[in-house]
């Protein structure tokens, strides 16, 4: 799906200290940590929502660990792509 919009897959299921980054992508010369959720119904909300305060917060630090290393002036972006049944959208800048 994104590759298909130009993003250049850099790892998949990347374990770091403190973490899993489930998808990095390169968007021109921006870091893209892609997050995906899955919810089969949205009885206990949506795939979206489920991407809670507490994920984020650690997405943010291990990519900004991740970064530091690798490409310490590039700029990093956070997207989600939300599967809700049968239905995939991608959240670029999701937070």
């Amino acid at each position: 799906m994104l590759g298909k919009v130009g993003y250049r897959l850099l790892a998949r299921n990347l374990r770091l200290p403190g973490g899993e980054i489930d998808l990095l992508f390169l968007d021109g010369s921006t870091l893209v940590v892609v997050e995906v959720k899955r919810r089969e119904s949205s009885d206990y909300g949506s795939a979206l929502a489920a991407v809670g305060r507490s994920k984020r917060a650690t997405l943010r630090r291990i990519a900004a660990d991740y970064a530091q290393i690798v490409a310490p002036r590039a700029r990093v972006r956070f997207d989600v792509v939300a599967i809700d049944g049968d239905r995939m959208t991608h959240h670029r800048n999701a937070f």
